[in-house]
């Protein structure tokens, strides 16, 4: 069936989105409904802490995977402007841009500003021919909210961000150790300030489903299972997000059982959290029937040190009473 072609043949959309927010959207979404394809770049100098280039072009592939996005760093193929940059700089700059590194020109600039007549007007004097601006939602709906608001409490904007961007913005806290009596505690205390998200332990969930010892071949599989969990339960988290073990867990359980891992495995280790707490082996075995003795417990332990101090890792041992590990645990959070 053939595609009915739309009013024009590319479109601009430009901007920093830092973070990418709701009003924004409202100009990529009407632009998909009139251009053939959308071409968005996006830069910033300076940079803005949680909105690093990597960041924002996961956003716009996850939420716009059908437009042709360009996310710049300082110095990366080119010197970017400042934000605050005189118009007429970075107007020339958006040319260069489209024309040396998309390879292409446009026929038409969204916004929802009234300085994008200036801007099409420049653009047409680059590119040689007539570029439109087309204002979006003339009747300015009401979005009382900036990107600098939002990075100054990300929290308080998230009705303004759609999940995967405000997903980006929950610190994501491991929980590593014996700390099987200690985490309903935890949970709780975290729970009462409305911060966080708990996912269930994957490993003991996933041996229950296959109704049998865990095998080899079974760790990868639970760490992407875990890495699943996490991400799905990111986007439904308020600040924090409890993760009850990681693929740190798996690691070590693999090479206990096996005395080997699966490289797909071992590269799933490095992916990153906010915050590491490590229970320490000083606290009570409750035997819920899958735990080890107590020399086991020690050998863990240690095992976490060792590579969590390989890898650099920032972490913090939560050690001695039940209420004392769970008030250093808060402190750490809030």
């Amino acid at each position: 069936m053939k595609t009915e072609q739309k009013k024009f043949a590319r479109g601009l959309v430009i901007g920093n989105f830092c973070p990418l927010h709701c009003g924004r959207m409202l100009v990529i979404d009407p632009a998909l409904s009139v251009c053939d394809e959308v071409i968005v770049p996006s830069y910033t100098k300076p940079d803005f802490n949680g909105c690093g280039r990597a960041v924002r072009q996961g956003w716009l592939h996850a939420l716009y995977p059908q437009v042709r996005t360009l996310v710049l760093e300082d110095r990366d193929r080119v010197e970017l402007s400042n934000n605050d940059a005189p118009e007429a700089q970075q107007r020339a700059l958006v040319g260069w841009v489209c024309t040396n590194l998309l390879k292409c020109d446009v026929c038409a600039v969204l916004t929802r500003e009234d300085y994008g007549d200036g801007f099409a007007a420049a653009l047409s004097a680059y590119f040689g021919h007539d570029v439109q601006h087309i204002c979006v939602d003339k009747a300015r709906s009401p979005i009382p909210i900036s990107g600098s608001a939002i990075r100054a409490d990300p929290y308080a904007a998230r009705a303004f961000l759609a999940p995967v961007v405000y997903s980006s913005f929950v610190e994501r806290v491991a929980v590593l150790g014996e700390s099987r009596a200690a985490r309903p505690r935890l949970h709780q205390g975290l729970q009462s300030s409305r911060k966080q998200h708990v996912r269930p332990n994957t490993a003991a969930h996933f041996g229950f489903k296959k109704s049998g010892p865990l095998a080899f071949e079974d760790m990868f599989r639970i760490g992407l299972e875990q890495v699943a969990r996490e991400e799905a339960l990111v986007q439904q988290s308020n600040r924090y997000l409890l993760c009850d073990t990681t693929q740190l867990t798996t690691l070590f359980y693999s090479i206990a059982m096996s005395g080997r891992a699966d490289h797909q495995l071992e590269a799933l280790v490095e992916r990153t959290y906010d915050t590491i707490v490590l229970c320490a082996h000083d606290f009570p075995l409750v035997q819920d029937g899958i735990r080890r003795d107590t020399h086991f417990r020690l050998k863990q332990h240690i095992w976490y040190r060792n590579m969590l101090g390989r890898k650099q890792n920032a972490y913090t041992v939560l050690a001695g009473p039940l209420a004392q590990r769970l008030q250093h645990a808060i402190s750490l959070l809030i």
